[in-house]
């Protein structure tokens, strides 16, 4: 378990123990790794379960130019975290980046994301707008562990790294950025008293079970 209370293990819900007792099974991917395949294999999880942090088929929407799925295959040369925004920029190396920011709208928190051109310099760089509330850094109390893989300052672990699947769990507005080597770096949006902020973790190597990967969660006032 990492240094921030926020944080818990992927596990089974009950919906799924049920689809798992009735047999229900899905298919996927070869291109998953096979400790991920044989745990599907083993206990019958479905997508839910998954949450959308496993390599799958799905392919760049290329009438979109800013899908950040277009990064995949590409290494990051440059990772800032501007907390003031709630954003952080992923630069690669041909110089376009990618943007996540956690912004709040009248359904509750989100966590948007956009693959950008190169800028002409730093500060011009894309900035979401903020739309209900407020967006700033984690409340005293959310704050990071110095240190710990929560830790902005230890997300500089994804430069040099290239991108090989990026996957969402949509339900808790949390993207997962898996690189080729191993190890992935996490993101998601979450708010407090009318302000949306980021947590996120870089961990840098694969989880050996299919229920080590990390997820931060809802606080109580998310929807504020």
């Amino acid at each position: 378990m990492l240094g921030s209370p926020v944080l818990r293990w992927v596990t089974m819900n009950e919906e799924t123990q049920g689809q798992q007792q009735s047999g229900a099974e899905w298919p996927i991917s070869d291109a998953a790794p096979r400790w991920l395949r044989d745990a599907v294999a083993r206990q019958a999880i479905v997508p839910a379960d998954l949450i959308g942090v496993i390599p799958t088929e799905s392919a760049a929407d290329e009438e979109r130019e800013d899908d950040p799925l277009l990064a995949e295959g590409h290494r990051i040369a440059r990772v800032d975290v501007e907390e003031p925004f709630a954003t952080v920029y992923l630069t690669l190396e041909d110089g376009r980046y990618l943007v996540y920011a956690a912004r709040l709208d009248e359904e509750g928190v989100i966590l948007l994301d956009s693959l950008q051109q190169p800028a002409p310099a730093y500060d011009e760089r894309w900035v979401f707008d903020d739309l209900d509330g407020e967006s700033g850094p984690p409340p005293p109390e959310l704050a990071p562990t110095q240190g710990s893989e929560c830790d902005p300052a230890l997300w500089q672990g994804a430069v040099g790294r290239t991108l090989a699947h990026i996957g969402w769990y949509e339900e808790g507005m949390q993207v997962f950025l898996h690189f080729e080597d191993g190890g992935y770096l996490t993101l998601a949006a979450r708010a407090s008293g009318g302000v949306a902020f980021l947590l996120g973790a870089f961990v840098p190597d694969d989880p050996p079970h299919d229920d080590d990967y990390l997820i931060f969660d809802l606080p109580a006032d998310a929807a504020e």
